[in-house]
């Protein structure tokens, strides 16, 4: 008997709820197998095989569930590892922006952003990297959605241009296991949004975002402190062209536009060197 067990195999492809699904798994703090054993189990439908084997055991003019077929559920039981490599894009940024729809104050590409709230983000994002502490997350969370707390972390931060503008290949949620699921699901959403986002920011602006040189290790570096300070100067003096007067309309900017304007400059002190 042929079985045919359909999963997603990449982020675009799954359905809201399977999403969300995802984002409840992995901000549950469990280990990267069980996640992904988990997931393959709920995409494929695990808990209906037994019926559709009946189902098609019935079409076929067989008893319910023949002993043939109850060895080739044990067998597929078994053989769960084998599929697992399937679920390896739930540890990879994502290749689009995804994020669920539900209070989001933007499109998934986070068009009129303003250009405040970006370096915020990225200040939070950066500040995660090298800490793993949520409640950062959770505080770009507070910038992209409709929450009670919006207004709360809506302050200037810094940047890094002309660094790499993602966190490498790979998705890393250390650090939740503290959290409730919803609150741990939320930080996973949250993250994989601004990851996938700047996957595609370094791509359509690959003079103003640079791949930072890896550790010995082969792991991506953060930015250091005085870089992000360095960074951020850079940028606004460059976008106000050294009036700082010009610093609050600035700070209101489409984010798009600023970094148009940006990766331009970058190219020109590139082409100069």
């Amino acid at each position: 008997m042929l079985i045919k067990l359909t999963v997603p195999t990449v982020w675009e492809d799954l359905t809201p709820t399977q999403y969300k699904f995802a984002c409840s798994l992995i901000g549950s703090g469990l280990p990267t197998d069980k996640v992904k054993t988990y997931a393959f189990l709920t995409f494929a439908q695990w808990n209906n095989l037994h019926q559709l084997l009946a189902e098609q055991s019935h079409l076929q003019g067989q008893e319910p569930l023949s002993k043939t077929d109850s060895a080739l559920l044990n067998s597929l039981t078994e053989q769960i590892t084998e599929f697992l490599p399937m679920m390896n894009f739930l540890t990879a940024i994502p290749n689009k922006p995804i994020r669920w729809n539900e209070g989001a104050k933007y499109d998934p590409y986070m068009h009129s952003l303003p250009f405040e709230h970006y370096l915020a983000i990225e200040n939070l994002l950066q500040g995660y990297m090298h800490t793993r502490d949520p409640q950062l997350i959770l505080n770009i969370r507070d910038l992209l959605y409709n929450t009670s707390n919006t207004d709360k972390h809506a302050t200037t931060s810094h940047n890094t241009p002309n660094t790499s503008s993602d966190a490498g290949d790979q998705s890393d949620f250390s650090g939740l296991d503290s959290l409730t699921a919803d609150t741990g699901a939320q930080v996973v959403n949250t993250l994989l949004w601004v990851v996938s986002v700047k996957k595609h920011l370094a791509a359509r602006f690959p003079h103003l975002f640079r791949s930072v040189p890896p550790d010995p290790d082969g792991n991506p570096q953060p930015p250091t402190p005085d870089q992000l300070i360095n960074a951020m100067d850079w940028q606004l003096l460059t976008l106000t062209d050294g009036d700082i007067t010009k610093e609050p309309a600035v700070l209101q900017t489409d984010t798009y536009r600023a970094l148009t304007y940006l990766n331009k400059k970058a190219q020109e002190q590139q082409k100069q060197q």
